[in-house]
């Protein structure tokens, strides 16, 4: 009757999703184990933003519109390098010169000019700075800003990462503590662990736009997110 009691209260843990599968097993040369995955999340306020800008220009021949590019954003990158972004974070993304093409006329198509589109892709730890980023890439001639991330740079990703770890393994060794205690066994040692194959930290934010004069964009917080596998020795 006993085993039957066990059984309902670890189908019950299961089933209520507030236990990842655990489960228990004989190893190698008759060693008894349970293998439970733990999940582990640090909470962190980015400290980097990136933002994408684009360059375009038109004209009626490629040389000219290629030309007309190069100015503009030559003019771009002096602004934001007067906004306070270093040259070394300021990046060439891509660049594409391409036809563009008139079909009005069924069955036509007619050369009407050409296009020039350079994305430039920028980097900078003062995000409190980024309206001014924007606003001054724009004024320089900028068309489009395709997108705006507020990230954590890579000290930052590495110590939010060791918390979400910490977290995660702390999450494994309560669950395997309550599957031992019902199934009457003690945990005596660890025998594996490893991270989960897409357990890299998870990074979202989003930006949002403020009203007024002034572009202001504020982050919110970034979700570092882990998983480990953690097999335990039980007697």
């Amino acid at each position: 009757m006993k085993l039957h009691i066990v059984l309902i209260i670890l189908a019950s843990l299961l089933l209520s999703g507030c236990y990842s599968a655990g489960s228990a097993s004989v190893g190698v040369n008759d060693v008894d184990t349970l293998s439970v995955s733990g999940n582990g999340k640090a909470v962190a306020s980015p400290d980097q933003i990136e933002i994408n800008f684009a360059v375009e220009t038109q004209s009626i021949n490629a040389e000219e519109a290629s030309d007309n590019n190069a100015k503009l954003v030559n003019d771009v990158e002096e602004a934001l390098k007067k906004a306070g972004i270093k040259s070394k974070d300021i990046e060439t993304s891509s660049f594409n010169l391409y036809p563009q093409y008139d079909y009005s006329d069924i069955g036509r198509q007619r050369l009407i000019g050409y296009t020039a589109s350079h994305m430039l892709h920028i980097t900078s730890s003062n995000i409190e700075k980024s309206g001014n980023y924007v606003d001054a890439a724009i004024s320089a001639g900028a068309n489009r800003v395709d997108g705006i991330s507020f990230t954590l740079s890579d000290n930052a990703q590495k110590e939010f990462y060791k918390m979400a770890l910490d977290d995660a393994v702390n999450d494994a060794r309560i669950k395997a503590d309550i599957l031992a205690d019902a199934l009457g066994v003690k945990i005596k040692g660890v025998k594996s662990v490893s991270t989960e194959s897409n357990s890299y930290p998870v990074f979202m934010a989003y930006a949002e736009k403020s009203t007024g004069e002034d572009s202001s964009f504020f982050p919110s917080d970034v979700d570092v997110q882990t998983t480990v596998s953690v097999v335990y020795i039980i007697e």
